[in-house]
C-alpha cells in the first residue's frame, strides 16, 4: 500500500468511526434529552465539562512518551502510563471538590461529580495510550472509538431509557464504554507490555514539562467559556449550547482525517502530505457544515420534546457550525508544528529550547486570543442576564472571531515550519457542489413541498441522499474524491477477502 493511500486510509478509518458515532452520538443525546429535564441535561453537560477540564493535563506526559516511542526508546509507553495514572489521582480529587461548589449552581447532587471522578482517571489511562497508538497503528484508533460508541449506546439505552436511572446512569454508561476503549488499546499495544519500564525518561520529560504545562494551560482557557455560560446563564443556557454542539460534532470529527499527518511529519513528511490532508478535510468538512446550517431546525427538532423545544437554538447551531468548520483545520497545523519540531530528537530536552520552539509559540496564540475573549464574554453576557437562549447565542457569536484569529495564528506558525499552499480549486468544487445540493431544501420549502423543521426520518433521508449525490458528482469532477473512494473500496475488499477462508485448487 502506497504512503499516500495509507495516509488516506488511516484518516478515513478514524473518520469512518467518527461518522458512525454521528448516529450513536445522536442516539446517546436523544436518550439523555428525552429522559432528563432541561435543568438535568444542563447539569449533566456541566459534569462533562468538569471531566474534560480536569482531564486536560492527560496530554502532558504522553506527548513525550509517544515521541520517545516513535524514536524507538524502549519502555517509554509504560513509563508514560504509570506517570499519567499517578497524575490522575489529584485531578480526580479536585473534581470532587469542585462538585461541592458547582452542584448547587447546577441544581444537582455533588455525589454525581464525585462518581464522575472515575471518568477522569480513565481519561488519563486512555490519554497515555492514545498518542502511542496514533503513531504506531493510526487506523486502529477507529476500532477503539467504535467499540467505545457501541458500548456507550447500549449502556445508555438500558440505564436511562429502560431503567430511568438518570444522571448516574449516564455516567455509568461512559465508564463502561471507556473500559471497552482501554481494552482495545491494551490489545493493540500488546508488543510493548513486555518491555521494561524505564523511569529514567521522566527526568527529561519533566524538563520539557513546562512546554506541556503551558499548552495545557492554553487548552484549559478554551473550556472556561462553558463555566461562564453556566454561572451567568444557568443550566438552561448550557442545555441549548450543548445540544447545538452535539449536532456540530460531525464537523469536528473531520479533524480525524488528518490524524495520520502527525506521525508522517515525525518521520519526515513533506508539503504534499499537508496538501493531501487539506483536501481530505475540506472534502468532508465543507458539505457537513453546509448541511448542518441548512437543516439546523430539523436536526434540533429530533432532540426536542414537549417540555424542551431546542429548535429555538438554530442560531446557536449555525454559528457553532462555522466555528467548528474553522477549527477543523487546527489539527493539520498542529501536526505540522509539532511534527517538524526536533527539540527532543536525541532524547535530551532543554528548557531553553522549549521556549524557542514553535510549539511554544502555537500555544501562545491561544493565550493571546482567549485572555481577550473570556473577559469580553463575561462583560457582554451581563447585559443578557435572565435570557437563557440569548446568552447561548451571544456566547457562540463572541467566540467566532476568536476561533478565526486562533486558526490564522496557527496557520502562520505552521507556514514558518514548512511551506504549503491552500487547495483553492478543490475547495471551490466541494463548496459549489454542496451548496447547490443544500439549496434544494429552502426551494422545496418555498414551494411548500416540504415543511421545516422536517420529521426525523425525512431529515435523515435528505442528509443521506445529499451525501450520496455529493460524492457521486465529485467522483466524476474531482480527482481527490475519486482516489479516496477507489482506495477505500480496494482496501475494504482486501479486508473482506482476508477474513474469508483461502481456497486451494
Amino acid at each position: 500500500m502506497s504512503d499516500n493511500v495509507r495516509l488516506r486510509f488511516s484518516g478515513f478509518m478514524i473518520f469512518a468511526a467518527r461518522i458512525f458515532s454521528i448516529f450513536t452520538g445522536l442516539t446517546f443525546t436523544l436518550i439523555t434529552t428525552r429522559t432528563l429535564t432541561l435543568s438535568e441535561f444542563g447539569a449533566w453537560a456541566n459534569i462533562n465539562t468538569i471531566v474534560s477540564l480536569l482531564s486536560i493535563a492527560s496530554t502532558i506526559i504522553p506527548f513525550w512518551s509517544a515521541r520517545y516511542t516513535a524514536r524507538k526508546f524502549p519502555g517509554a509507553m509504560k513509563a508514560g502510563l504509570f506517570a499519567n495514572l499517578i497524575l490522575s489521582i489529584p485531578m480526580a480529587v479536585v473534581g470532587i471538590v469542585l462538585g461541592l461548589f458547582l452542584a448547587p449552581i447546577a441544581k444537582t447532587s455533588s455525589l454525581f461529580y464525585a462518581y464522575a471522578a472515575i471518568l477522569i482517571v480513565q481519561a488519563y489511562a486512555i490519554g497515555s495510550m492514545d498518542p502511542v497508538v496514533s503513531i504506531r497503528k493510526t487506523h486502529t484508533l477507529g476500532y477503539a472509538y467504535s467499540t467505545y460508541e457501541i458500548i456507550k449506546v447500549i449502556a445508555i439505552y438500558l440505564l436511562l431509557w429502560v431503567f430511568h436511572i438518570g444522571i448516574p446512569g449516564a455516567i455509568t454508561a461512559l465508564i463502561l464504554a471507556n473500559f471497552g476503549w482501554m481494552a482495545v488499546y491494551v490489545i493493540v499495544l500488546r508488543d510493548l507490555w513486555s518491555e521494561n519500564t524505564n523511569f529514567s525518561y521522566l527526568r527529561q520529560w519533566i524538563n520539557g514539562s513546562f512546554l506541556n504545562l503551558f499548552s495545557v494551560g492554553a487548552n484549559l482557557l478554551t473550556l472556561l467559556d462553558s463555566i461562564i455560560l453556566l454561572i451567568i446563564g444557568t443550566a438552561s443556557s448550557v442545555s441549548y449550547y450543548t445540544v447545538a454542539i452535539a449536532i456540530c460534532t460531525p464537523i469536528a470529527f473531520t479533524a480525524a482525517l488528518s490524524a495520520a499527518l502527525y506521525p508522517r511529519m515525525l518521520r519526515g513528511g513533506g508539503a504534499d502530505d499537508i496538501q493531501l490532508s487539506w483536501r481530505i478535510t475540506l472534502l468532508f468538512a465543507l458539505p457537513l457544515t453546509i448541511a448542518v446550517i441548512t437543516l439546523s431546525t430539523s436536526f434540533l427538532s429530533i432532540l426536542s420534546k414537549p417540555s424542551a423545544d431546542y429548535t429555538v437554538a438554530y442560531l446557536v447551531l449555525t454559528i457553532l457550525a462555522l466555528r467548528y468548520f474553522v477549527g477543523a483545520f487546527n489539527p493539520i497545523f498542529d501536526a505540522v508544528i509539532q511534527g517538524t519540531e526536533r527539540l527532543d530528537e536525541r532524547g535530551a530536552i532543554s528548557v531553553r529550547e522549549t521556549l524557542k520552539s514553535r510549539i511554544f509559540y502555537s500555544a501562545s496564540t491561544i493565550y493571546v486570543t482567549y485572555l481577550i475573549y473570556l473577559p469580553t464574554l463575561w462583560i457582554v453576557l451581563q447585559f443578557y442576564s435572565g435570557d437563557y437562549l440569548m446568552i447561548a447565542e451571544v456566547t457562540a457569536l463572541v467566540g467566532l472571531p476568536v476561533n478565526i484569529a486562533l486558526t490564522i495564528g496557527k496557520l502562520l506558525i505552521a507556514r514558518r515550519s514548512m511551506h504549503f499552499s491552500f487547495p483553492f480549486m478543490s475547495a471551490l468544487k466541494y463548496g459549489v457542489t454542496a451548496g447547490a445540493l443544500a439549496s434544494a431544501v429552502p426551494i422545496l420549502n418555498l414551494f411548500h413541498l416540504i415543511t421545516l423543521p422536517m420529521r426525523a426520518t425525512t431529515t435523515i433521508a435528505f442528509f443521506g441522499a445529499g451525501a450520496i449525490v455529493y460524492f457521486f458528482i465529485l467522483y466524476y469532477i474531482e480527482a481527490e474524491a475519486r482516489t479516496i473512494i477507489e482506495a477505500v473500496r480496494a482496501i475494504a475488499f482486501a479486508k473482506i477477502r482476508s477474513f474469508l477462508p483461502s481456497q486451494t485448487s
